[in-house]
């Protein structure tokens, strides 16, 4: 998918998991959303250019630390997995994998902390703008099931390829899918929302008990709504699972 396509469909999706707490808690819903969007493009630093390129002088400054992560993320698995018998530093390769996009982003969030740490500008927000930084890129893995070329997502420790039929690259029709995928995620985070928004009306009586619910118990049941609805995705897209020896 293109890097708009992810964008798009990453903060949508993050919009409709933090739904329950965009009122009561706005500080970390930005907070998480800001990760989104960082890590929306990040797997494809693996690339010939960074999605990070024409953006401003702090993610650009990112992308260069991910970029070297990727390189080094990219010997730790060949080391480990020396008879892998499949290319990891390209396009699509380890990064565009769980195990590997971890540990990327795990060599540039880690010191990053620290340091911010000592500076004295460590709390709970920078916690959350990490957490969405990981959830964003896992969300680009999965957005990137859909599309032809497919994810091996356990890479390489499991040659288990999810694929679809989606082709943002062919010339030959405009591929809208990805756009309407977006505005899926985001027209449902929308309801809940309004859903939690509105929840002293009358109307909603009924459904009383879900307010006694914690705020990351009812960001659970989002994030179950929120894979639902990429399954559903996934397999309009074609979507189909290739286990390889």
């Amino acid at each position: 998918m293109k890097g708009t396509d992810h964008m798009y469909i990453g903060l949508a999706w993050g919009f409709l998991i933090m739904s329950p707490i965009i009122v009561p808690y706005p500080i970390y819903f930005v907070a998480f959303i800001v990760g989104i969007g960082i890590g929306a493009i990040l797997p494809d630093v693996d690339g010939s250019i960074s999605p990070y390129e024409y953006k401003s002088d702090a993610m650009r400054t990112f992308g260069i630390a991910t970029k070297k992560a990727y390189k080094t993320t990219a010997w730790v698995f060949k080391s480990v997995k020396p008879n892998y018998n499949r290319e990891l530093h390209t396009h699509r390769g380890i990064l565009h994998s769980f195990p590997g996009t971890l540990l990327c982003i795990s060599i540039v969030l880690f010191p990053l902390n620290l340091i911010i740490y000592f500076l004295g500008l460590w709390g709970l927000p920078v916690l959350v703008v990490s957490g969405g930084i990981y959830v964003g890129a896992f969300f680009h893995l999965f957005e990137d099931c859909c599309t032809w070329t497919g994810v091996y997502l356990f890479a390489p420790f499991q040659n288990v390829r999810l694929y679809g039929d989606i082709n943002t690259c062919a010339s030959r029709r405009e591929e809208n899918r990805p756009q309407t995928y977006g505005k899926i995620f985001a027209v449902i985070g929308v309801v809940c929302l309004c859903f939690f928004a509105l929840r002293n009306l009358p109307i909603f009586d009924s459904m009383a008990f879900i307010y006694d619910l914690s705020p990351f118990v009812l960001i659970i049941i989002t994030t179950v709504i929120s894979f639902f609805i990429w399954y559903i995705i996934f397999r309009y897209s074609g979507g189909k699972i290739e286990i390889n020896s």
